[in-house]
């Protein structure tokens, strides 16, 4: 929803930059900008820019919160938002990320559970 609201703001900074007299149908208002027309518009786009920009860090943010981590020492799975400065909550080893963990250390697999066994 921010993301959305911070193009809204983008999207208003342009307009005042384009057009700094509106007229509101509605309400019978005269907006002029023109005075201020670069601060108000540089204004919104740099708000607009920064609420795009920050949105997108939290997109990031959250995607990597499920990101599986792994402990070679104990063998538990661990999620990277439950994972403390890397290490393991159980052991205290160091973690490493869950995608080719098996390839990386093959001597770790079990032979039960290999397929073909």
């Amino acid at each position: 929803m921010s993301l959305l609201i911070s193009f809204i703001i983008l999207f208003i900074g342009i307009m005042i930059f384009c057009n700094p007299e509106w007229y509101n149908d509605y309400r019978g208002i005269f907006y002029d900008f023109s005075n201020l027309r670069i601060l108000a518009s540089s204004t919104f786009v740099i708000v607009g820019l920064i609420g795009i920009v920050t949105s997108f860090r939290a997109l990031n943010r959250d995607s990597q919160k499920n990101e599986m981590m792994i402990c070679p020492e104990c063998q538990q799975t661990i999620t990277v938002y439950t994972a403390q400065d890397g290490r393991c909550p159980h052991c205290g080893g160091e973690l490493e990320p869950l995608d080719g963990f098996y390839e990386r250390h093959p001597e770790l697999l079990d032979e039960d559970t290999e397929p073909g066994h």
